[in-house]
């Protein structure tokens, strides 16, 4: 079983490439935020402890979806708006905890991958700084509910954009300023193709973005 996990800055182009591979592989097949159902508690939910609890979620959801497909598991792919490598970003706690809470992810999907066979692949989306800004400001104007999340900020886009360029653990950078999800798609089977364990489904990808 396959997870492709899109992240990136906000604007980046997640959702749009989300939208295209739900309407190409259908809408079973993508697991956004909303596909757990997080309880309220009194901590605020981006503190350490409810952040670990959403990354547990994550995981969990995984194994169960797993064990629903049965024989298909191995051959089914899965689209994630976001990883759980997020929680480290967004998490309002010490930078202690947060390299803490990024062992922790790194430990996880490594042990799913080995001991469930469950794949999670991370991709950063990059975009230039420019086309970006551009692309945010189009969306406020459609969804101004955005301002509450600060992304009328120039400063705050820099920031998340900084964040996301250095870390460490994405497997790998793809360029979506063009936001094109064949080309996505194409850099995508690309990679698949050279790990023995994924190569399996980059076939399936190729495929795909050829249509």
């Amino acid at each position: 079983m396959l997870v492709i996990c899109l992240e990136g800055c906000h604007g980046a182009g997640k959702s749009q490439l989300i939208e295209s591979f739900k309407s190409t592989y259908g809408e079973d097949t993508v697991l956004d935020e909303a596909f757990m159902d997080m309880e309220s508690w009194a901590l605020e939910p981006q503190t350490l402890t409810m952040e670990l609890r959403w990354v547990s979620q994550w995981f969990t959801r995984l194994l169960k979806l797993k064990e629903q497909l049965g024989d298909d598991a191995h051959k089914q792919i899965f689209f994630a708006d976001r990883s759980p490598y997020s929680a480290v970003f967004y998490s309002r706690t010490s930078q202690v905890n947060r390299d803490a809470l990024q062992t922790v992810i790194a430990g996880q999907i490594d042990e799913i991958r080995t001991k469930s066979n469950i794949h999670v692949v991370t991709v950063h989306l990059s975009c230039e700084p420019d086309a970006l800004w551009a692309r945010i400001q189009e969306r406020l104007t459609r969804e101004p509910f955005r301002r509450q999340y600060m992304e009328h900020k120039v400063e705050w886009m820099k920031q998340t954009l900084a964040w996301y360029t250095q870390f460490g653990e994405w497997d790998i950078t793809i360029d979506n300023t063009t936001g094109t999800a064949g080309g996505v798609l194409v850099q995508l089977a690309g990679y698949l193709s050279k790990h023995n364990s994924l190569s399996r489904f980059s076939d399936s990808l190729t495929a795909t973005a050829e249509v």
